[in-house]
Parts: C-alpha cells; structure tokens; sequence
C-alpha cells in the first residue's frame, strides 16, 4: 500500500475518533446535569428553591452548558474575529451563575399537592475544526417528584 493511503487512514480515523469525542460530549454533560437535577428534586424536601437553583446554577457552570447569553457560543469580536466565549473573570462567572440562577428559578415549580419539578431546556453547538461543520443539539429534561414527609 502506497504511503501516501497509510496517511490518509490515519487522518481520517483520527478526524472519526476526534467527531465521536466532540459528538458525546454534550451527552455526557447532559447526564451530569440530569443526575444533579434528580438529586435536588431528592433533596427539595429539605432545601429551598434558591438553594437548589444555586447549586444546579454551579454545576451548569462546570458542564459548561449554554443557558446565559451567548456563553459558551462562538461569537465575534470588534475586529470581527471568531472566538469562544466563555466566562473566564470573577465578573463574568458571577454573571453566568446569576443568569443560570435565575433560569432555574423561573424553572423549579412547587404545586399545592407536594409535588416538584425542574425542566432544563438548551441548544449546544459542536464547532469542528476549520469551520467545516457546527453541530447543534438540543437538550430538554424535565425532574419531577412527589414531595414525602
């Protein structure tokens, strides 16, 4: 086999495994997000909304998860260059959790019968390399549960 074929494959199966990464891991956060959703609707009984929002505010910062503004997007600069956003100052984080704090607020609903649930409801785009391809994928769950004494 010619070198030139050998080089190919290997670029290809490393531009596949590399698409496979990028593709799961939006899944991946989603999960973590769902597992934290379903532990604060464990936890509702003892905790109020805001504690539950603060928390599920934290975690959507670590997962990186796109709910505030354009974090998490690639947007342009004054320049008009390409970049991703992302909170990187005390600011900026305080600005995503205060967003995402208020998204789950505005999220979490109590009825009258002790009955709780929390949705989550977001778009992730998957940008490849060279602008080649942007992979959008939306993301919705809803925790519910019966609040017991």
């Amino acid at each position: 086999m010619p070198p030139i074929i050998k080089i190919l494959i290997v670029v290809l199966v490393a531009l596949l495994l590399y698409s496979a990464f990028m593709t799961a891991m939006p899944h991946i956060r989603f999960s973590r997000i769902k597992g934290k959703m379903e532990e604060a609707v464990g936890a509702a009984m003892a905790d109020s909304d805001e504690v539950l929002a603060r928390e599920l505010a934290e975690v959507c910062l670590e997962q990186k998860v796109p709910l505030v503004g354009d974090f998490f997007y690639k947007v342009r600069d004054d320049q008009g260059k390409l970049f991703y956003y992302q909170p990187e100052t005390d600011q900026e984080k305080k600005q995503y959790k205060d967003g995402a704090f208020a998204y789950f607020l505005e999220n979490i609903k109590r009825t009258p019968g002790q009955e709780i649930s929390i949705s989550i409801d977001y778009q992730v785009e998957t940008y490849f390399p060279f602008g080649v391809y942007v992979l959008k994928q939306r993301f919705a769950h809803t925790e519910t549960s019966t609040l017991s004494r």
